[in-house]
């Protein structure tokens, strides 16, 4: 199911979440099958959690680290098989949510078709589309 990238922005923005807007999409979309599991703690902070995963219906799975001083954000989300074409549409719609409506995106797909990044290969967020024989798996890279 692609995002509606209006509704999970005036969602987000409305009640102030500090949720990641994947979680947040998905939480909203499909059915939980679990708890938080595998959390993670940060032991320079205190034990904040700062990772965790997460299983919803159909077999997806939500992972999020952000572990350690100045780490990059990174979220991988294991999808049942899918189609690379439907996978980007996904990104597309993920990356424009809380882009404000007069900004152009800075992002573009590389040459190999699997990696969107921005396009000066600079900070950023940047996700990577692999295929195994029986998932798909969106991985995001946050940082400078």
């Amino acid at each position: 199911m692609p995002p509606n990238t209006e509704a999970l922005t005036s969602y987000a923005e409305k009640n102030k979440v500090d949720t990641a807007i994947i979680l947040l999409y998905l939480e909203n979309n499909y059915a939980t099958n679990s708890k938080k599991h595998n959390i993670l703690k940060d032991p320079d902070f205190n034990n904040q959690e700062c990772g965790f995963s997460k299983k919803f219906k159909f077999n997806i799975i939500f992972t999020t680290n952000n572990c350690g001083e100045a780490a990059p954000i990174i979220e991988k989300i294991t999808f049942p098989k899918t189609t690379t074409k439907a996978l980007k549409n996904w990104i597309d719609k993920i990356y424009k949510i809380g882009l404000p409506k007069d900004v152009a995106p800075y992002h573009e797909w590389y040459e190999n078709g699997l990696e969107f990044g921005p396009k000066d290969k600079e900070a950023g967020c940047y996700y990577k589309i692999q295929q195994t024989t029986t998932n798909s798996i969106v991985e995001i890279w946050c940082g400078c």
